[in-house]
């Protein structure tokens, strides 16, 4: 019975991912995170597209350092809508997804994909049409399972 929870838990999300209709929508915006880990603040910049299933493009680089390598993402998100929030055009989602390590380095053009460490990504998103603001947390696992960063951040972007 213990082995088969997560798929239970996993199988309850998509049935009610499936059966609550979730705004759609594409986002701009922008986010800054915290890096607990190295203590070190990362900002940058996303698109997000969406409906059920989300792709989230963007990339960030340290706040703190001059540096020319910049943190690059493509997460696949599902996207849970929690409800209306009483407010016209307003809802809650929450959303989980992945995304391949992959880095950008501008000093010397050159781009690398990990492959021995993925990001996962969890948060919430409040939708005040046409902006939203989300909380999220991140964090960076090796391919073990380990978790080797810790991140936590806010966004805010425009919806249209």
């Amino acid at each position: 019975m213990k082995d088969r929870l997560p798929i239970v838990i996993l199988a309850v999300f998509l049935i009610f991912g499936f059966t609550v209709q979730s705004m759609a929508g594409t986002t701009l915006g922008g986010s800054l995170e915290k890096n607990f880990t190295d203590d070190t603040a990362w900002y940058g910049g996303y698109l997000r597209t969406g409906g059920l299933f989300k792709l989230e493009l963007g990339g960030s680089r340290p706040f703190s350092s001059s540096s020319s390598e910049m943190k690059l993402f493509s997460y696949f998100l599902a996207d849970l809508n929690l409800g209306s929030i009483g407010i016209t055009n307003g809802s809650l989602h929450l959303y989980f997804g992945a995304s391949p390590d992959m880095t950008l380095d501008s000093s010397a053009p050159s781009f690398s994909v990990s492959n021995s460490s993925a990001y996962g990504k969890m948060g919430l998103q409040l939708n005040l049409f046409p902006f939203s603001i989300q909380l999220q947390s991140t964090g960076r696992f090796d391919f073990s399972g380990n978790l080797t960063n810790l991140l936590g951040g806010l966004g805010v972007g425009l919806t249209f």
